[in-house]
C-alpha cells in the first residue's frame, strides 16, 4: 500500500520511462536546429546575390520607372526638355550599370519617382524638370 504521506504526482511528470540515452529536457530538437540552419544559409546566400547584382537591379528599375513615367509626360513638353529627360534616364541607367552612382543620391531620385508615382494623371513640366535634376545628379 501506498505511503498516505507521499505528495501526490505531479501532472507535469511524464509517467512513461524513457530509454537509457534518450533525450529527456526542455530545448528543441535536431530537426528545428537543422531546418533554421539551413534557412540562414540560404538568406546569405540570397543576401549575396543580391548584392553581387545589386547594380543590374538599379539599371533595371530605373528602365522600370522611365517605362512607367512616359505615358504620363506632357504632351506639350518642349523639344530640349525631352532630350534632356531622355539623356538624364540614360545617363543614369548607365551609372547604375557601372556602380558609378552615389547611394545618396539614389535616395533622393527614390524619394522623387515615389512622389511624382503617387500622383494621378500627367506630369506638369515643373515636375519632368525636378526629376531631370536628380536624375543628373546620380552619375558620379
Amino acid at each position: 500500500m501506498s505511503d498516505p504521506h507521499a505528495p501526490a504526482p505531479s501532472p507535469f511528470d511524464d509517467p512513461t520511462p524513457t530509454a537509457p540515452g534518450a533525450r529527456r529536457g526542455r530545448g528543441v530538437g535536431k530537426p528545428l536546429l537543422i531546418g533554421c540552419g539551413i534557412l540562414l544559409v540560404l538568406l546569405a546566400i540570397a543576401m549575396g546575390v543580391f548584392i553581387a547584382y545589386q547594380d543590374s537591379v538599379a539599371a533595371w528599375v530605373f528602365e522600370a520607372l522611365e517605362a512607367q513615367l512616359e505615358p504620363r509626360l506632357p504632351d506639350d513638353l518642349p523639344e530640349d526638355l525631352r532630350a534632356r529627360y531622355d539623356t538624364a534616364f540614360d545617363r543614369a541607367i548607365a551609372a547604375a550599370r557601372e556602380g558609378n552612382y552615389d547611394p545618396q543620391d539614389l535616395q533622393r531620385v527614390n524619394g522623387e519617382l515615389g512622389r511624382l508615382m503617387q500622383g494621378q494623371g500627367d506630369l506638369t513640366e515643373a515636375d519632368v524638370e525636378r526629376l531631370i535634376g536628380v536624375l543628373e545628379d546620380v552619375p558620379e
